[in-house]
């Protein structure tokens, strides 16, 4: 006798033992790691502070491959350059994507900026714009405006030396606006600059995938009262934040620029061209140039503040780094100007003292993780599509084999026996692949400029207390994505009554 509901029985028994068999024979084969808790996984073996240095550690433990588990959420860690090569370059068909972050979602930043942008058309779109305009060859355009805030930096740093740390930002913000839109702006109180600062902020604190909305996805539905869900307020106002960053600075700019009182250079002008004389000039078009623009600075900002921050702490500490790369800059210009991009090639110190910078400490030591666009095997290991995957950037800065002591400042690594720069230009504390990031040659120029700057015209040395004794630094770095040094003091004096007079001239 013929039982079909039985062969139907028997046939999905046979398929779910099938499945069974390859989720086991998968799950073994998930990277090495920490071994996972029951239900909650690792979620007590993560810190919530600093956790590219516990990364570090698993990866000396288990490799450069390293897997862990939150809540049923497997998570990937990449803990060298040659994998991360090997993966976001050779495998950037694979793993050029991002993980899916309710939080960015909800901020606004999902939809609006290409570094949270899912891989896909839009990605490419806004990609596609971003490097018409800040490719190497193009962003010798805007050396004057990098050169002329530079400058005013130095004034203000003359002026004001106990402040340098709202001129950095006021540095940073001044080039990347005036940049994106040709529009100048005094300090850091200006408008556009506190509502990119809020937005930012915000993402800093809640745009990682170990937030607990990101992890379970269905309490964005939850209402606001409920304890743990008061991040939802904290949404609302970002992407009010995110949403006038994008439209704000773009309707002063283009009211200006059609009026005809702002002819200076901007990116926001080039693209409008370029729109308008390919005659795609649509509302979808320009909707991608104004998003574009407006996260300009929330896309470069960072880098430049922290890196400053941290040449500034640099120098206090390592005064022999500091005495050699003035010697260069001495013995290369002289002491009667102040440095010019031309002479950037001639000054292989600076250049390795900019390099050490971004090493010493990276300006976001995971970077932003990536994502698999598919099921992976790497190195006989499984790697689940959509698993967050991150670059610890602050392991590979720590490679002994690469950087020998690398906690300490020092230039000369960069160095070959003739006194030129090697071919380690750190591009990796930018990303990798499809995903470094496109503004990195704008920064390169922009933290040149202000170091050979600061390092002709200044002594940067530890403060004293009122007693003539040093005061020593110890400047705790920050968590988030974007990792801070904290507040520090040191003494900003010119070099000399000449460097005063430079400095005094430019303010004329």
């Amino acid at each position: 006798m013929y039982f079909p509901h039985y062969s139907v029985a028997l046939g999905l028994l046979a398929v779910f033992v099938i499945w069974y068999r390859r989720s086991i024979r998968r799950f073994s084969r998930y990277p090495p790691g920490p071994k996972p808790w029951p239900l909650i996984g690792n979620l007590l073996d993560v810190p919530s502070t600093k956790p590219w240095k516990t990364f570090s550690e698993w990866g000396r433990l288990y490799g450069d491959l390293v897997h862990f588990e939150i809540l049923g959420k497997h998570n990937i860690v990449i803990n060298s350059r040659g994998l991360a090569h090997e993966l976001f370059e050779k495998r950037s068909r694979i793993y050029s994507d991002r993980p899916y972050l309710v939080t960015g979602d909800l901020m606004g930043w999902t939809t609006v900026s290409v570094a949270f942008a899912p891989y896909g058309e839009t990605w490419r779109q806004h990609r596609r714009i971003i490097q018409e305009g800040l490719r190497d060859s193009a962003v010798s355009e805007y050396l004057p405006v990098q050169m002329e805030k530079t400058r005013e930096f130095l004034v203000n740093l003359l002026n004001d030396p106990n402040n340098f740390r709202a001129h950095i930002r006021t540095l940073a913000a001044a080039i990347i606006i005036g940049v994106t839109y040709g529009h100048d702006i005094a300090s850091t109180n200006d408008y556009f600059v506190q509502l990119a600062e809020k937005a930012i902020g915000t993402l800093d604190s809640w745009g990682r995938p170990s937030v607990i909305v990101n992890i379970f996805p269905f309490m964005r539905h939850l209402p606001a009262w409920l304890p743990g869900c008061g991040f939802q307020h904290i949404m609302r106002q970002s992407r009010t934040w995110v949403d006038d960053m994008i439209e704000k600075p773009y309707a002063l700019a283009i009211d200006r620029i059609n009026s005809g009182s702002n002819t200076k250079p901007s990116l926001l002008a080039k693209y409008l061209d370029r729109s308008r004389s390919t005659g795609k000039d649509v509302p979808e078009q320009v909707l991608v140039i104004k998003r574009v623009c407006g996260n300009g600075y929330a896309a470069g900002a960072g880098t430049t503040v922290v890196a400053f921050a941290s040449f500034f702490l640099a120098m206090a500490i390592y005064p022999q780094v500091q005495k050699r790369a003035q010697g260069e800059i001495d013995r290369v210009i002289g002491k009667d100007r102040l440095p010019t991009y031309d002479d950037r090639p001639k000054l292989p110190y600076i250049e390795a003292v900019l390099r050490e910078t971004l090493r010493w400490h990276p300006v976001a030591p995971l970077g932003l993780f990536h994502a698999a666009l598919s099921d992976d095997t790497v190195n006989g290991y499984y790697v689940p599509k959509g698993a967050p995957i991150a670059a610890n950037i602050w392991a590979m800065t720590r490679d002994e084999s690469v950087y020998s002591d690398p906690e300490s400042f020092v230039p000369e690594r960069y160095l070959t026996e003739d006194g030129t720069c090697n071919d380690d230009e750190m591009t990796f504390i930018f990303g990798f692949g499809r995903r470094i990031c496109p503004g990195r040659h704008l920064a390169s120029e922009s933290l040149w400029a202000g170091m050979a700057s600061v390092l002709a015209a200044f002594d940067i040395t530890k403060a004293k207390d009122e007693a003539g004794n040093e005061i020593e630094i110890d400047a705790a770095y920050s968590d988030g994505v974007i990792s801070h040094p904290g507040e520090f003091r040191c003494s900003i004096t010119p070099r000399s009554d000449k460097a005063r007079a430079l400095i005094s001239g430019l303010a004329v």
